[in-house]
């Protein structure tokens, strides 16, 4: 489960970055709370998502990757609660600030056990609504990949039209349909100051990490995304699941320097 998490996460943003091609009007982030899990607020530190989340660090489950000292580091933190009023298991991942004191929220993954391809409307109408209340100016695009086990047993997926019968053929085993939310606003749309406080902190950071390759200019990429998928297998393992994941990286990357 886990691995689909990281994998969907992946291509949430893959996706947003080539959809995402026009220019909205210049923008000063304040809350960070946009394409959010309800509650959450990007580049939060752990204890304070503990605290939206009503928990204690001891009630979740801790993974680490990499070392104290790696750019790479991240730590996640997964426990059991509900999105939208059903059952779920929720990972909440930080990587290091830019000064190295804290962690700050990136990425949320909600998956959701009880699903069927009859519900996906629905909770895709509920994460719209949601969409709306945040005021969130998104654009969306839906997919069907077919899951295709070859002779070897090694998995991939295919894409393929909304409408068309995705059990066309002996090998392939399940199926995926999701939706992607990217936000309109992209991190070069940001505010003068916001992006002169991006260029300021991103400096501090490189004089006081010279053997880093330091960040020429602010990359343009969509602040934040969310993906909302059905999947469905026919395999051994016989399971649907829902996953939802909430993307900060965009806003997160210019707040790891701005917040210097």
């Amino acid at each position: 489960m886990r691995k689909q998490l990281r994998l969907l996460t992946r291509i949430a943003v893959g996706v947003c970055l080539f959809l995402l091609t026009s220019c909205a009007p210049a923008q000063t982030v304040t809350e960070y709370g946009e394409l959010n899990d309800p509650g959450l607020k990007w580049h939060m530190t752990p204890q304070e998502v503990f605290k939206a989340l009503d928990k204690d660090e001891s009630d979740f489950q801790i993974k680490e990757i990499g070392t104290a000292g790696d750019l790479d580091y991240e730590k996640s933190y997964t426990i059991d609660g509900s999105l939208f009023g059903n059952d779920a298991e929720i990972q909440v991942s930080f990587f290091p600030t830019a000064d190295g004191n804290d962690m700050a929220l990136w990425a949320v993954s909600v998956y959701l056990p009880e699903a069927s391809e009859e519900n996906y409307t629905v909770l895709l109408q509920t994460v719209e609504k949601e969409f709306a209340n945040q005021k969130a100016d998104v654009q969306k695009a839906e997919y069907v990949n077919q899951i295709i086990v070859s002779e070897d047993g090694n998995e991939s997926l295919k894409q393929v039209l909304p409408n068309k019968e995705v059990y066309d053929a002996e090998n392939v085993i399940g199926f995926e349909k999701g939706c992607r939310f990217c936000s309109v606003t992209q991190t070069t749309d940001l505010s003068q100051e916001m992006q002169e406080r991006f260029k300021e902190g991103a400096d501090a950071f490189y004089k006081e990490h010279p053997t880093e390759t330091p960040v020429q200019e602010l990359q343009q990429q969509t602040l934040n995304s969310v993906t909302l998928s059905y999947t469905e297998r026919k395999d051994d393992s016989d399971a649907s699941f829902f996953l939802v994941s909430f993307n900060g990286s965009g806003i997160c990357t210019v707040l790891k320097y701005a917040n210097l």
